[in-house]
């Protein structure tokens, strides 16, 4: 059997991200920040281009694009909260979907410091999107999302009630890992490193985001591309009752929005 056929992206079921023994440096490391500045620059130069940006990063922020058109068909323009939106990539598959009308969106991204300081000189050329290391303490949004960013963090439901608390008219969450089991943490191998992730349990996820005054509006899988594979994600080495075939997204609106 090949290196690449027996690698697993996942290994490991634990009840706590205390009990996960994760390594290496993550997230914060030069692996993922040198790969995810490539493909952030690539994608900067296919929208300047006009061209069609990777599938993988149209497919995590597919429902976005759709929410925001909507919104500016109702409103001069909109704003939006991106936690965890890494170096704005998110941003320019909106900017790909809205041509011209991107000019009526704000957008901020809030992400470590580290990645900010990228975003602010990878977009410095042009419009493009506002970065910061901390959520707001105040103010409000017509958007907030988060796509890809909810499993990396050990106490979730306080984010869900930070971001929930902005008040919002609609919430898109994208590329979840949720499924019918109960909560597990397990390690995503990414390199040198073993990256602690939340497998949650959707109605679990979906009471707590309801209990902050949201109701779901809509709920798609993501058909996701990992290692070149389209397709259910790749978790043989798990037990099937604890497998996800595919990511989520999920759309909330604030409750009582008509």
């Amino acid at each position: 059997m090949s290196a690449a056929a027996d690698f697993k992206i996942w290994q490991g079921v634990y009840a706590s991200f205390a009990d996960a023994p994760a390594v290496g440096p993550g997230f914060d490391g030069p692996t993922w920040r040198e790969r995810s500045m490539r493909a952030a620059r690539e994608a900067v130069t296919k929208l300047a281009a006009g061209e069609t940006l990777d599938y993988s990063l149209r497919q995590r922020n597919a429902i976005m694009p759709a929410v925001v058109a909507m919104l500016l068909s109702r409103q001069a323009g909109v704003s939006i909260l991106d936690f965890g939106g890494g170096l704005g990539t998110a941003f320019t598959v909106l900017a790909s979907a809205l041509g011209k009308n991107i000019a009526r969106v704000d957008y901020q991204v809030v992400e470590v410091e580290g990645i900010c300081r990228a975003g602010r000189e990878l977009f410095a050329g042009g419009k493009g999107p506002r970065f910061a290391p901390e959520l707001p303490s105040g103010g409000t949004f017509d958007v907030v999302h988060a796509a890809s960013a909810m499993q990396y963090i050990e106490d979730w439901r306080s984010i869900v009630r930070k971001l929930t608390g902005y008040g919002a008219p609609y919430l898109v969450l994208g590329d979840l890992l949720i499924g019918n089991f109960s909560s597990y943490v397990t390690l995503q191998n990414y390199y040198d490193s073993r990256i602690r992730s939340w497998f949650i349990n959707a109605e679990e996820f979906i009471d707590e985001v309801e209990r902050q005054g949201y109701e779901l509006a809509l709920r798609s899988e993501c058909d996701t591309r990992i290692l070149g594979t389209d397709g259910p994600l790749p978790m043989d080495n798990f037990p099937p009752h604890l497998r996800v075939e595919r990511t989520v997204h999920l759309l909330f609106a604030r409750s009582g929005r008509s």
